[in-house]
């Protein structure tokens, strides 16, 4: 099940989510045991195909995004 129309044409949904969520902690350099202990993974490997390569201006892109809605490296909102 997606979150967007069936009407859209686009795919994206819970699984999209998870790809996006490894890789944001890949590139914030979480070890991947620990990436993989939350995605509830056996093995390192799959975990390993959930984490996409992201260049220096994704990262910025990132930091960018956090900044807007306001949370903290710590994952808190900021002041």
């Amino acid at each position: 099940m997606g979150i967007t129309s069936m009407k859209s044409g686009s795919r994206f949904g819970w699984h999209n989510l998870r790809h996006s969520l490894a890789t944001f902690f890949g590139s914030s350099e979480i070890p991947l045991s620990t990436i993989q202990s939350m995605l509830r993974h056996a093995k390192p490997a799959t975990t390993a195909r959930y984490i996409h390569a992201v260049n220096s201006k994704q990262v910025e892109a990132q930091g960018k995004y956090l900044e807007a809605i306001k949370v903290g490296k710590n994952g808190k909102e900021a002041a």
